[in-house]
């Protein structure tokens, strides 16, 4: 079996066990996956050099501007991850994790950042 079968298998593996541990739970984390957005676009993006606090985060997820410039990349760095966060929320249980949904992601992800490179792979000797 080749390590990339091997990470599938184990992936949908414990994608089953949260299915089965979320069910009857719906609900509840709707709340959580809500109240988690901005704490997981800011340390996402904390990661990448981001300038941005949590609370300026916040700020923008909320489409209020900020009081202090920042760069349309970092504006667009937070807004996309939030679209691709609920996004995989929402699609999560009806869909597996596939290269079409991964590059499907990336572009979302770096979509009015790096349109050129949006939802593909790198060629060689490329870098962002």
């Amino acid at each position: 079996m080749t390590r990339e079968s091997k990470i599938e298998t184990n992936l949908q593996s414990l994608r089953k066990r949260y299915l089965i541990a979320a069910k009857h739970k719906e609900s509840l984390i709707q709340l959580l996956n809500e109240i988690e957005v901005a704490e997981q676009v800011y340390n996402s993006n904390a990661i990448e050099n981001s300038t941005l606090s949590l609370e300026e985060t916040k700020t923008i997820l909320l489409q209020i501007d900020l009081d202090r410039y920042i760069t349309e990349r970092e504006l667009f760095e937070a807004k996309n991850l939030a679209r691709v966060v609920s996004y995989i929320d929402k699609k999560s249980k009806e869909n597996t994790l596939e290269c079409e949904s991964i590059l499907f992601l990336h572009k979302m992800l770096l979509s009015n950042i790096r349109d050129d490179i949006a939802g593909r792979f790198r060629k060689d000797n490329e870098y962002v």
